[in-house]
C-alpha cells in the first residue's frame, strides 16, 4: 500500500472514499404500474427523468414530446390551456 505522503494531489483525490446511492435492481414494468405510493412514484420519475436527460437511458425522438408533456404537467400542473403551456415552454 502506498504511503499517502508519497501520492501527489491528483492521485490522492482519486483515492478518496465516497458514498454513492445506487439503485441496481430490475423491477418489472408490470410491477411498477401497480405502485400507488406517490413518494415512490415521484422517486422513480425523478430517477428516470435524470437518466433520460443525461443519456443513460436512450430514448427515441418520438417519445421526447410525450416525456416533455409529462414533465410540464408535473411541474406546472395539468390545467394549463394551450396559451399558458406555450408561455411556460
Amino acid at each position: 500500500m502506498q504511503d499517502l505522503a508519497l501520492l501527489d494531489e491528483a492521485d490522492h483525490e482519486k483515492n478518496e472514499p465516497y458514498i454513492q446511492y445506487r439503485r441496481n435492481v430490475f423491477y418489472p414494468k408490470s410491477k411498477e404500474l401497480q405502485i400507488e405510493d406517490e413518494t415512490v412514484l415521484r422517486l422513480l420519475y425523478e430517477e428516470a427523468r435524470s437518466n433520460v436527460l443525461s443519456g443513460r437511458y436512450p430514448c427515441d425522438p418520438e417519445h421526447w414530446a410525450g416525456l416533455g408533456a409529462v414533465s410540464l404537467a408535473l411541474e406546472e400542473g395539468a390545467g394549463l390551456d394551450s396559451q399558458q403551456a406555450t408561455t411556460k415552454i
